[in-house]
């Protein structure tokens, strides 16, 4: 990709399409479409972040404040269903990926195959998590 991620790609996508990005990248331009998007940067590497929600941009905003060692979006798995699921992000201090949500759409079921499947330690921090921590009111 132009990111500089290496991804595998069907040959027939490379002759029909001439731009080709990878899951991240497409996820990224997505996001930054939405209309609830808030961009911000991480406090250390300058990475753009793009926030689709508002319990997103307010723990991302406290990371930074803290200055704490993170990692956004820090990898995509496949799952035993053959389904893919992205973590919202891993803090290094915790040992563990974050899944940060305010309302779960169809996203909670690969949330679950993920914890089931013991791929990594992960925690769900939701509107009650965030209200405990004095992120949200």
């Amino acid at each position: 990709c132009t990111c500089g991620n290496i991804c595998t790609v069907w040959k027939r996508s490379l002759t029909i399409n001439k731009n080709i990005s990878c899951p991240n990248c497409t996820t990224l331009k997505a996001a930054k479409k939405a209309n609830t998007a808030k961009i911000t940067k991480h406090w250390k590497t300058g990475q753009e972040i793009v926030c689709v929600g508002s319990y997103e941009l307010s723990v991302v905003e406290w990371l930074n404040r803290e200055q704490a060692e993170y990692t956004w979006k820090p990898k995509t798995f496949n799952l035993p269903s053959g389904k893919r699921y992205t973590p919202d992000l891993f803090i290094d201090s915790l040992d563990s990926f974050i899944e940060i949500k305010g309302w779960w759409w169809n996203s909670k079921k690969y949330f679950d195959e993920f914890v089931k499947s013991n791929m990594g330690k992960i925690e769900l921090w939701n509107k009650k998590k965030l209200q405990a921590m004095g992120l949200i009111k």
